[in-house]
């Protein structure tokens, strides 16, 4: 098993931000009943406004970080855990990273026999110390982008963490205890050539069965490098195609 790890950090700014909409039920009404008239508005955006991926001090070729940009802030009842939020009342933003590609690797198993009961499911992030290098190059950048001169004219102050004050062993220490799951777990049926270790074949059937096949994220042998939505729609294509032809090869045998 594999997922994102990732983290927020939030700042409080002197420039109006979706805070003035959102921070209060009067601008959620009002937001609400503008987006079912008209289709815009702040309930017509996405969760992140601005991203992408960097190449920042990575040791290949390729981004080692995929970046979120949000001009909205939020407070947690529960630190760590991502829920429902509830937009603060002053304006900020958010910044935010994850390493792409994570070398460590969890484990999903059977609590029991009960096909009912729910399994264990161990993420194990960091169990991998070469994922602390990324985690220390997003620390890295999220400080360089808040000391530029666009940012640091608009922060009034931080909300999660004092980068300017705070070392880098702290700031290590904030992101293993305010990291969370980017919800993009995969891999925990690996498909493959090799049946011992993978548990799907290559036609996307389950090793040891003849009518049933696997076709979602779990299939994937590693985590791609950020959202894998567009990854589990190409492999629900993939498997579509593949599955039609077998079925179809069968009929026609049995005609």
């Amino acid at each position: 098993m594999q997922d994102h790890l990732g983290i927020d950090y939030l700042f409080e700014a002197d420039t109006p931000s979706l805070n003035r909409k959102l921070g209060s039920w009067r601008g959620r009404i009002s937001s609400l009943i503008r987006y079912a008239s008209f289709r815009d508005g702040p309930f017509s955006l996405s969760v992140n406004q601005g991203g992408g991926f960097v190449n920042w001090k990575s040791r290949n070729l390729w981004p080692n970080l995929q970046i979120y940009f949000n001009p909205l802030t939020y407070s947690l009842k529960t630190p760590g855990k991502r829920q429902l939020l509830k937009p603060d009342k002053k304006d900020g933003f958010a910044l935010g990273f994850q390493p792409c590609r994570p070398m460590s690797r969890g484990e999903i198993s059977l609590n029991s026999s009960d096909p009912l009961d729910a399994p264990l499911i161990d993420p194990k992030f960091l169990s991998d110390k070469r994922d602390m290098y990324d985690v220390e190059a997003g620390i890295d950048f999220i400080e360089t982008m808040i000391k530029s001169e666009s940012l640091a004219t608009i922060i009034k102050k931080s909300k999660s963490l004092d980068f300017l004050t705070s070392s880098l062993e702290e700031k290590k220490e904030d992101f293993l205890n305010r990291a969370v799951s980017i919800y993009h777990p995969c891999g925990t049926c690996s498909l493959g050539q090799n049946p011992d270790q993978d548990p799907v074949a290559l036609d996307f059937k389950l090793q040891g069965f003849q009518n049933l096949w696997v076709a979602d994220a779990s299939t994937f042998p590693s985590i791609p490098s950020g959202n894998i939505n567009s990854a589990v729609m190409m492999m629900a294509l993939k498997a579509a195609s593949s599955i039609s032809v077998q079925i179809n090869n069968k009929l026609n045998k049995i005609r």
